[in-house]
């Protein structure tokens, strides 16, 4: 555009015809105007069907991971033309064409691995009161052929729901059985799709996706009949606005982490069919780098997945910009309980450059947003957990209808749950690890107030949340000012949550700004590097936390490996450089040794 400028200075009234079309190109209205035909396809729509507008959409937003769905349409409805170009016009109709008015049908989808155990056959009662489908997802050979539960359905009590166990086959995992497109090696996204693909098939012809209510639970969790309940009676709409970008209904949740975007509890949750058919590992996902997103990357890289096409800024987060993705959960051992998120401490400390400091807090502020909007959270307003875990092969016990659980686990997400009378169920509170040594560390986020507190508070790596109303609260700017806190409520008033799906004109300049195409950044083996070439670290002291502490050019971590070059694998450039990292990092000595020495970091 600018050679075509330059070149037009001798034609006559060129330049201002130019700069006409640019102003139009990018006006906000040219946008929605643009955004593919939306005269034409509010037409096309009106003339289908409620089942026909819902495989549509469906085919639509899952386009990334599964893009044959669209190619299964009928002929009537792949001669329109429909194309991922059309997702905003179609999901602007979602709203009028499928208001949530409750669910037609409830279905429980128990997935894992079973290593025996009662738990499930004790439940089975009171689970069977509240759904009408029962389905079981493992792999063959798990669940021995005398088992109760192959028994269940030719008892009275198995008559009142139905029930079904699919067994998998591991060597399936590798092909196209089940999963949709491409195949995944994802053992816990196979029995998921699996498992629901099962669900529709059953409810097929007579509903669709969209008036289905799945909940998923493990083999080895206990949901309370309070919980279960609570489930059941909500309002799963959303406002219209945001109706279908990405979900069509909310999505329930146990329990979400306060400083970590999307790292959700997925112990048990629970949405309509068709959101949970969007809740899966990407088979559409850039490379696997180990390291990328911390120890909870199978959390994050499943429930991104939904909002990345709407929410372009999330690329950015996925392929860990700015080295903060992964480094969210290290601790610095700054706080009493050596809990403390080394992120939050150095954005306190005034550490990160202007960028990647606002980049931060738009991260939050978009986050809680989409926390608000999208999804319930545990028992709200109660802040108290609302199930546990149990040992796989503990054995439960029954007094009429009062169960006696086994051994419960020490797990994120599942301390901290009071019974209620409606329960009808006692256990041991945890007390140790899996190692059976430990004391249990593992505690509910304190969020008495903002996101330095709840760092600074922490007992463990993982801070569970069991309640939306904290989410809300900061972005409200109710909660003290602590720093951080008022700064992402004061975001949150400038920038309110709004959609832009990636393939209208505005979504794809914003995707790749966000670095759509861009690889992730892995700097976990810079760390393994830091220990192979005999760096010096203070016993718990975090390796990110000792590398950022210099004010100088040099990060003090390496500046003492400058004198012993290590092994002679790794490219001299890395030694010369004092930085290994292949990015713009939130370390000051690293932000400002890149700035003045890119050559050396091409």
């Amino acid at each position: 555009l600018h050679q075509l400028f330059v070149r037009s200075a001798s034609v006559p009234g060129m330049r201002v015809q130019i700069l006409v079309m640019v102003a139009v190109c990018l006006s906000p209205r040219s946008w929605a105007q643009q955004e593919e035909g939306h005269d034409t396809c509010s037409l096309e729509l009106s003339r289908l069907s409620r089942a026909e507008f819902v495989q549509l959409l469906g085919a639509l937003v899952r386009h990334d991971d599964d893009p044959r769905l669209l190619q299964r349409l009928p002929e009537h409805m792949q001669a329109a033309g429909w194309g991922p170009l059309n997702a905003s016009c179609v999901a602007s109709h979602a709203p009028s064409r499928l208001p949530w008015r409750g669910f037609a049908a409830r279905a429980l989808l128990v997935t894992g691995t079973f290593r025996g155990g009662n738990l499930l056959e004790t439940q089975l009662p009171v689970l069977c009161e509240a759904v009408d489908l029962v389905v079981l997802m493992t792999w063959r050979g798990e669940v021995p052929p005398d088992a109760t539960l192959r028994q269940f359905p030719g008892t009275s009590l198995g008559r009142r729901c139905d029930f079904r166990i699919l067994e998998g086959d591991r060597a399936w995992i590798n092909r196209d059985i089940f999963v949709p497109f491409l195949p995944t090696n994802d053992v816990q996204d196979f029995e998921i799709r699996a498992g629901l693909g099962a669900i529709g098939q059953h409810f097929e012809p007579f509903l669709g996706p969209a008036d289905i209510l799945v909940i998923r639970i493990r083999f080895d969790l206990f949901i309370p009949k309070s919980t279960l309940q609570h489930i059941l009676s909500l309002n799963y709409s959303v406002p219209s606005k945001h109706t279908a970008r990405p979900f069509l209904y909310r999505v329930w949740i146990p329990w979400y982490d306060a400083l970590q975007p999307f790292y959700y509890g997925d112990d048990v949750f629970a949405g309509s069919l068709f959101d949970l058919e969007q809740i899966c590992w990407p088979t559409s996902m850039m490379s696997n780098i180990p390291g990328t997103m911390a120890q909870i990357e199978p959390h994050i890289h499943k429930w991104i997945m939904p909002f990345l096409p709407w929410y372009p800024f999330f690329f950015k987060y996925r392929r860990n910009a700015y080295d903060i993705t992964d480094k969210l959960l290290n601790t610095n051992g700054s706080s009493p309980s050596g809990y403390a998120s080394v992120v939050v401490d150095l954005a306190l400390g005034g550490k990160f450059s202007r960028h990647v400091d606002a980049y931060l807090i738009n991260l939050w502020s978009l986050h809680f947003q989409l926390m608000s909007v999208f999804f319930h959270v545990g028992k709200s307003p109660s802040t108290e957990a609302t199930h546990v875990v149990v040992e796989p092969d503990s054995m439960c016990f029954t007094k009429g209808t009062h169960i006696r659980l086994g051994a419960v686990r020490c797990r994120v997400g599942s301390r901290g749950f009071a019974v209620e009378p409606s329960d009808e169920v006692t256990f041991d509170d945890p007390l140790f690890e899996d190692d059976k040594v430990t004391p249990c560390r593992v505690a509910p986020a304190d969020t008495s107030k903002g996101i330095v507190h709840v760092s600074r508070n922490s007992t463990h790596w993982a801070r569970a949340v069991h309640s939306k109303e904290w989410a809300q609260r900061v972005l409200e700017g109710t909660i003290p000012e602590d720093g951080i806190s008022e700064r992402v409520a004061a975001q949150a008033s400038q920038s309110p949550l709004a959609a832009t799906h990636f393939t209208t004109t505005r979504g794809r300049i914003l995707a790749k700004e966000a670095g759509r195409f861009v690889g992730e950044l892995s700097t976990q083996w810079c760390s393994e590097l830091f220990d192979e070439a005999g760096g010096v670290k203070t016993k718990g002291e975090s390796f990110v936390a000792s590398c950022c502490t210099g004010d100088s050019a040099w990060a003090g971590c390496w500046s003492r490996l400058r004198r012993n070059p290590g092994s002679g694998k790794w490219p001299s450039k890395l030694w010369r450089s004092s930085c290994c990292f292949p990015d713009r990092m939130f370390c000051p000595a690293w932000l400002h040794h890149y700035t003045f020495h890119r050559t050396e970091h091409s």
